[in-house]
Parts: structure tokens; C-alpha cells; sequence
């Protein structure tokens, strides 16, 4: 199941990144296909441009000999044809003008020669107005203002030959920059499509690699038998799933068989199962100065502590006379024992401080652990083992509040004091029986941890 969702997410992500490639090449091919326009309408501008420039030396001269044979005709003509020559010659500046930035040096330039020209202009059409409204036919104004006129006129044409060679010689700027943006298109296609291909073989070994992980699933699974989850009772169905809660304690025949339904659920979320052995061994010493009814509530106690100090993923039973198997479903590696155990010896000093008269008594705890696949491939191996492996020599300590030690220790109640008379009447834990002889030795997990699947 975590694996098809792992497919299924990469294929999510397969097709979000393909999208964006896509998008980034529709992207800047639109980009592309502006800056082509852009730079076609430059060069269809600069085309205008340079037949503007061609013709309006021509148009300087024409007005020019225009004005010259203005003292020859009536006064009436000589205003109507003067205007209209002058209205297309400006019209004709401002065009070329235009092409060019404000405040451009280029610009600046031609408007102060046209400028020039068009103050000469004025000044003498004033005076052939004058004279023209005197009746007379006085060629005065040429000797005045003919040759000043001619000199501007001279400077714009040279000005607006100059402006037409230098766009001349843009033309072929422009050409290169429309077969650049040409080429920029088709690497851009060429990208995305290697960006495609990139993101197919990255999808294809994410799917190789789960298909590894899979195979390498089947194949511990083979060895285990699987057991079908039996339904969720009412009470399960209606608790909400946001707040998570312990497990209650189970009976010693089903704690197997739990096993046995955690192990695949496990290794489907890349997890291991862990089984936690832990038994009081003075049992016999606290009968002594007990009933037997107050050491079984004791033991019972224990028990419901235990389960309450677990996670919701954990479940405790009591396998025996002060024996208790402990399930840990979801662990990542052996070090996660350690807190675990931590907690549950503290709840077990906790039941202790709940019967009164269990007080001042010791009560020793031997503890082991197991995990699946090194000590068994089935819950009832895993129970085995860690039993058969909590019996060996280890020395045990006394386990104080003040320190975080993990191994098996006895823990002792600290609220009330023990009477010293009772305290020579307590009788020694009892040693521990040797281990079964089944005819093999237990393994040794210590040493075994490049077992653990992974």
C-alpha cells in the first residue's frame, strides 16, 4: 500500500514538473515571438525611416527653388504656395525627428540645423512680403538672405544623408537579431525537451527502486506466516482517529498472534517489530509477607500501568506470574528500547506507590529484549527468545531516579522507609534458572544489527 502511494505521488510530481517545463518553454517562446515582433517592427520603422531621409534633401532643394522664384508671382500666390512648401517640409523634419529619442543627441542635432533653416525661411518671407506690398519687384532679399538660406539648407541635407547612412548600416543589425531570436526559439524547445526526458528517467528510477523495495518485502514476508486483521469492533470504529489512546492489555494467547499481524504492517512502512520481556523475580520473597490476593492486585496493577505508560501502536500482556510480554509495533532501530523501557519502569514505581503495603518492599525486575527478523520470524519465537535470553548472567543494579541506565536493575520504593528488622528478614532474590538446553544457542543480537531489514 505505501508503495503504491509512493507511485502514485511520483507520478504526481512526474507530471507537475513536466507541466512546468512545458510552461517555461510556452513561456519563453512567447517572449521570443514578442521580441521577433518588436524587432520587425524596428526594422519596418528603420525602412520608413531611410526613404524619409532619401527624399528629404530633394524636398530642401525643391522648396529652395521655390522660394527663389517666389518674386516673380503675385503677392496673393506667392503666400498660398510659400505656406504650403513650408508646411510640408516641416512635416517632413518632425517625422524624422520623431524616429529619434527625446533628447537624443541625433535629435538635438537635426532640430537645431532645421531650426536654423526654417528662422531663414522666415526672415525672408517677411521681407518679400514687405516688398511685394509696396508694389515693388526688388530682388533685395535674395542678396540678404538667399545665401544663408541655401548654406542651412546645404547643412540639413548633408545632416539627413548622414542619419540615412548610419541606419543603412543597422539594417543588417536587425536581419542578425530576428535570425537570433529564430535560433533562441528552437533551443528553447530543444531544452524543454530535455528537460522532459530528464524528468521521465528520474520517474523511472523511482519506480525501480520501489519495485526493489517490493521484491525485497516479498521476500522476507515469505517466511512469515500472515495472519488476517480480524474487523475493528464498534467501540474502535467510533473513536475518533485524531486522538490516539492505549491499547488495553490482552490475554497471553492473543499477544502472539498480534505479533504475528504487526510484522507485515511493519515492513510495509519500512518499520521493524519489537518484543519487550520484563518479570518481577522476587514474587516469592514479597508472598512471604503478603497474601497471595494482594500480590496478584500488585501484579495486575503492574500490568495496567504498564499498558497506560505505552503507545497507541503498543500492547502489553501478562504471560505468566509476574511475567509480561510487550509488543512494540513501530520501532526504527534497537536504540529505541532504551526510552521505552525507561517509561515503563517508571510506571511500574508508580503502581508500586498505589498499594500501600508493597511500600517499603523491593521489587526486582529483569528485563530483554527481541526484534524481528534476528531473534524469530514469529511472535511465538520472539517471546521465546527474549525469555530464554533475559535468563542469562547479566548483573543487575539497583535503578535510582537519578540516573537514565537502561539494564535490568531492581527498583525500590523511596516514599516510605523500610524497618530495619524487616530489611534482615528480606530474603535474597533467588538466582536465575539456567536456560532450556533446546539444543542450539540463542543468537546474539548484540552482534547481529546488519540483520535487520531495512
Amino acid at each position: 500500500m505505501l508503495t503504491t502511494q509512493k507511485a502514485g505521488r511520483g507520478i504526481v510530481w512526474a507530471l507537475i514538473a513536466t507541466c512546468m517545463a512545458l510552461g517555461i518553454a510556452t513561456i519563453g517562446t512567447q517572449y521570443i515571438v514578442s521580441s521577433q515582433g518588436d524587432v520587425a517592427a524596428r526594422a519596418t520603422a528603420q525602412t520608413q525611416q531611410i526613404a524619409q531621409l532619401a527624399r528629404f534633401p530633394a524636398q530642401l532643394a525643391a522648396t529652395e527653388m521655390d522660394f527663389r522664384n517666389q518674386a516673380a508671382v503675385p503677392r496673393g500666390t506667392l503666400t498660398a504656395k510659400f505656406s504650403q512648401a513650408m508646411s510640408q517640409l516641416d512635416a517632413s523634419a518632425n517625422t524624422i525627428a520623431r524616429n529619434y529619442p527625446e533628447g537624443s543627441a541625433t535629435r538635438v542635432q537635426f532640430s537645431n540645423l532645421y531650426g536654423d533653416l526654417r528662422s531663414r525661411y522666415d526672415a525672408a518671407f517677411r521681407a518679400l512680403s514687405e516688398d511685394l506690398a509696396g508694389n515693388r519687384r526688388s530682388t533685395d532679399y535674395f542678396v540678404v538672405h538667399a545665401d544663408g538660406i541655401n548654406q542651412a539648407s546645404q547643412a540639413v541635407s548633408t545632416a539627413a544623408t548622414g542619419l540615412m547612412e548610419d541606419e543603412l548600416r543597422q539594417m543588417p543589425l536587425q536581419a542578425q537579431a530576428l535570425a537570433n531570436a529564430g535560433s533562441r526559439m528552437s533551443e528553447m524547445w530543444i531544452l524543454a525537451g530535455l528537460a522532459v526526458l530528464g524528468i521521465m528517467c528520474a520517474y523511472g528510477l523511482v519506480v525501480a527502486r520501489n519495485a526493489n523495495k517490493v521484491l525485497r518485502l516479498a521476500d522476507v514476508v515469505r517466511h512469515h506466516r500472515t495472519v488476517p486483521v480480524q474487523a475493528a469492533s464498534e467501540t474502535e470504529k467510533d473513536a475518533s482517529p485524531e486522538t490516539p489512546r492505549t491499547r488495553p492489555p490482552v490475554a497471553a494467547a492473543d499477544l502472539p498472534r498480534l505479533i504475528d499481524e504487526a510484522i507485515p504492517t511493519a515492513l510495509a512502512d519500512e518499520l521493524k517489530t519489537g518484543v519487550l520481556f520484563i518479570a518481577m523475580t522476587n514474587l516469592e520473597a514479597l508472598r512471604l509477607d503478603h497474601t497471595g490476593e494482594e500480590v496478584e492486585d500488585l501484579q495486575l496493577g503492574v500490568r495496567d500501568s504498564i499498558a497506560a505508560a505505552l503507545r497507541p501502536s503498543d500492547v502489553v500482556a501478562r504471560l505468566g506470574d509476574g511475567e509480561y510480554g510487550i509488543l512494540l509495533a513501530e520501532m526504527r532501530q534497537r536504540g529505541d528500547f532504551v526510552p521505552i523501557e525507561q517509561r515503563i519502569r517508571r510506571a511500574i514505581t508508580f503502581a508500586q506507590m498505589r498499594f500501600p503495603q508493597f511500600a517499603g518492599k523491593n521489587i526486582a525486575l529483569r528485563s530483554n529484549s527481541a526484534m524481528y527478523p534476528i531473534d524469530g520470524y514469529r511472535g511465538d519465537d520472539l517471546l521465546r527468545s527474549a525469555r530464554t535470553m533475559g535468563q542469562g548472567n547479566r548483573e543487575q543494579v539497583q535503578l535510582s531516579h537519578d540516573t537514565a541506565q537502561v539494564e535490568e536493575a531492581p527498583l525500590a520504593s523511596a516514599a516510605i522507609a523500610q524497618p530495619p528488622a524487616q530489611q534482615a528478614a528480606e530474603p535474597v532474590a533467588a538466582p536465575q534458572p539456567p536456560a532450556p538446553q533446546n539444543g542450539r544457542k540463542p543468537p546474539d543480537r548484540w552482534d547481529r544489527d546488519d540483520l535487520i531489514f531495512t
